[in-house]
């Protein structure tokens, strides 16, 4: 748990501190700071853009 608090910087780690153990800590960070599960997200929205369209043109060409 040390490690993992203290390899971290310091105002983030002390937002771990309270949790009771090393696995805890790793899943919460990856919850916090990973964008893998909101891929599909970001590719739902590209495709979205991509597909929007004003007077008969893309937004980008607008």
């Amino acid at each position: 748990m040390a490690w993992l608090i203290n390899s971290m910087e310091e105002e983030i780690g002390r937002l771990f501190l309270f949790l009771p153990i090393a696995k805890d800590i790793w899943e919460m960070a990856k919850e916090t700071y990973s964008d893998m599960g909101k891929s599909a997200q970001v590719f739902e929205l590209k495709t979205r853009l991509r597909e929007t369209k004003q007077a008969g043109m893309s937004v980008t060409l607008y």
